[in-house]
């Protein structure tokens, strides 16, 4: 009789454990569709603003989400004053480098907030004196990078 009331009682626990990590994916669902319908929302609310709302948005929002939304603009202008914003995150820096315009790696080379290995990544990527010495003068610039410009310069 025991061991059918310890039975009962494993097929108890069993039961709530069961209860209590059921899924509820139309809830999971529901919210997605939420966030997704939001997300598109900001999209058009942003993509939709004029050139000069953009501008100003460019370079005074700390939004990451906008700030890579406006990475991306069509518009030059728009790109690059985001990239002149301190708030923007390493990987959008990185990302706009690798696009090759050579005006790109001195706006990079300027933002407080550009690391030393994108430091470093500007000198392979740029031979441009004006881009160098902004490279050269930042404070982020590692010893290593610095003297490598030293010894360029020299030669």
């Amino acid at each position: 009789m025991e061991n059918f009331n310890f039975l009962n009682e494993i097929d108890s626990l069993i039961k709530e454990v069961d209860e209590a990590t059921k899924v509820d994916f139309d809830a999971i669902d529901s919210i997605c569709a939420e966030i997704h319908a939001t997300v598109e929302q900001k999209d058009l609310e942003i993509t939709s603003m004029s050139d000069d709302q953009k501008r100003k948005l460019a370079v005074t929002t700390d939004d990451p989400y906008i700030l890579n939304l406006l990475s991306q603009d069509m518009n030059f202008n728009i790109r690059i004053l985001t990239l002149c914003n301190p708030n923007i995150s390493i990987n959008l820096l990185r990302r706009a480098l690798e696009d090759g315009y050579p005006y790109i790696y001195l706006v990079v080379a300027n933002n407080p907030v550009t690391t030393k290995n994108l430091l470093n990544r500007i000198t392979q990527l740029s031979d441009n004196k004006e881009v160098i010495d902004a490279v050269y003068k930042h404070p982020n610039v590692s010893e290593e990078t610095k003297k490598m410009i030293e010894n360029n310069r020299g030669n």
